[in-house]
């Protein structure tokens, strides 16, 4: 009897263990109206997995029972094809990987500083989104964060986030100002691939453009980089037809633009002709010219360029007499007096 006794309560306890396993390898979900949580009982704090409303405008509860709501699970609204705004409670400080993805219907969007983790494809093909405020406390914008958010057109971060990640407004055809960039750092590959952009200034604080980072950009007609960028892919500006480059004389982003045939201006601002470095184009400039191919004095740098006025890459007496007939108003076919591009 007492061997009987002592396996039953053997399997009773293997029961238990089975059971709370069980319970562990697969978290509950606890449903509440429309919401449904899962609970963390050693920190007892709780996460928003689903939601199966149709409102439009979702207010997130600050907690459950006794349990604040600190996350917003993977997943948790995504495909929500009817929610046009989201408010986040202050109690939350994590969003998941893909939480509002493919939220057709949201229009705006606002991620509190509060939030001090923020996964990616956070708001991956939310098609009818307009406006993003990044307020969250966080370093870089995840990879994937807008991507293929066709209708966004305002996106403001917070002072704090000074990378982009890879892919991150892939294919947001509509948004054409990215003025945050002047905070910026750091840029992900195809970071702004396929966007809206028509005129970009890189910030000082960037070295390196990678890959496709401003690829298939139709609408991009100007970019200005500085000479702090010392790297720059070779299909960073792949597929953008119209692009003018503005780069210094002699900097990386010089040579960038003439060994891949993009057209550029020179950032540095001296006019075509003027060769002595006083602003203006006059017989002076002849004079230079003149000494120059005499070897009684020596241009270099960029007022050797400016020398070349027919840009044929040699400075002779052909340019000194082009200049003479832009003197006397007589037709030229060159931009003399105009800042240098190519």
């Amino acid at each position: 009897m007492k061997h009987f006794k002592k396996f039953i309560a053997i399997i009773c306890l293997s029961a238990m263990m089975v059971c709370c396993f069980s319970y562990s390898a697969s978290a509950l979900v606890l449903m509440d109206g429309y919401f449904g949580y899962e609970l963390n009982t050693y920190t007892r704090e709780a996460t928003l997995a689903e939601y199966d409303g149709s409102e439009t405008i979702v207010t997130i509860p600050g907690s459950y029972t006794t349990y604040p709501v600190t996350r917003l699970g993977s997943n948790a609204l995504s495909g929500n094809s009817t929610m046009q705004t989201l408010n986040i409670p202050t109690s939350m400080n994590k969003i998941d990987n893909r939480a509002l993805s493919k939220c057709t219907s949201l229009s705006s969007v606002r991620f509190p500083a509060n939030i001090t983790s923020l996964g990616e494809r956070v708001c991956l093909n939310c098609t009818s989104l307009q406006t993003a405020y990044v307020y969250a406390a966080i370093n870089t914008l995840p990879a994937y964060s807008f991507a293929g958010c066709s209708s966004l057109t305002t996106v403001d971060l917070n002072q704090s986030i000074t990378g982009i990640g890879n892919y991150a407004f892939l294919d947001c055809d509509s948004l054409s100002n990215v003025g945050f960039l002047s905070q910026i750092s750091t840029i992900g590959k195809s970071a702004f691939d396929g966007t809206g952009i028509t005129q970009l200034t890189i910030p000082e604080s960037i070295t390196s453009i990678p890959d496709y980072a401003f690829a298939n950009c139709s609408a991009l007609v100007y970019a200005e980089i500085p000479e702090s960028v010392t790297n720059i892919s070779s299909c960073a500006f792949y597929n953008d037809p119209n692009l003018t480059l503005g780069v210094c004389y002699d900097s990386y982003a010089h040579s960038y633009a003439e060994s891949n045939n993009i057209p550029y201006v020179l950032l540095d601002q001296v006019k075509l002709g003027d060769t002595d470095s006083d602003g203006n184009v006059t017989i002076n400039d002849v004079t230079t010219i003149q000494r120059h191919i005499a070897r009684l004095t020596t241009l270099e740098g960029i007022y050797l360029d400016a020398a070349d006025i027919n840009r044929n890459g040699v400075v002779d007496i052909s340019d000194a007499t082009e200049i003479q007939r832009f003197l006397a108003d007589f037709p030229v076919i060159d931009p003399i007096g105009e800042a240098i591009s190519h």
